[in-house]
């Protein structure tokens, strides 16, 4: 016989499992055709950022950031790496204390891993290991950056299929 704890258990465990595929009608991936097994189809999502190497952001405070390279490239399901370039709001590179969380909104939960965030020899530049875009869907890939005298966010969003 169940308990009680037992039952509630069973009960979120499964609401989790609901809340997180996708259903019809629902903001999903975007890419390229509809993947029968998650029901994503790329192709209508119209909150990604279309994937290029090079491309880059510019937060509210006018740091940017470069996605110099991405592996695998594009962006795809699992796990990733990027080499990414900051830069000031003049222009110029910038080493900074940054923070990276993949975010799936359509699901409002993040990914299973925390990206290891390295630097190299090169001032501005980073390495971000373990980038793990773990289901299909659209995902954000949010970056925190913090230089001692200022702050800035942005994010790049892909749309990740089966």
């Amino acid at each position: 016989m169940k308990t009680h704890g037992q039952s509630k258990a069973i009960s979120i465990i499964a609401f989790c499992a609901m809340a997180c595929g996708a259903s019809e009608g629902s903001p999903t991936d975007a890419g390229t055709a509809t993947d029968a097994k998650s029901g994503v189809d790329c192709t209508k999502e119209t909150r990604k950022d279309t994937f290029a190497p090079g491309m880059s952001k510019i937060g509210a405070a006018g740091f940017a950031v470069e996605l110099v390279s991405a592996e695998p490239s594009p962006p795809a399901r699992f796990s990733n790496a990027w080499k990414v370039h900051v830069r000031d709001p003049q222009g110029a590179p910038r080493n900074a204390t940054l923070q990276v969380t993949p975010w799936m909104p359509d699901h409002n939960h993040g990914a299973p891993t925390k990206p290891i965030v390295s630097t190299t020899n090169v001032t501005g530049e980073y390495q971000i290991d373990q980038i793990s875009l773990w289901m299909p869907g659209l995902w954000q890939v949010k970056l925190h950056l913090e230089d001692g005298s200022a702050s800035d966010d942005l994010t790049f969003a892909f749309c990740i299929e089966e």
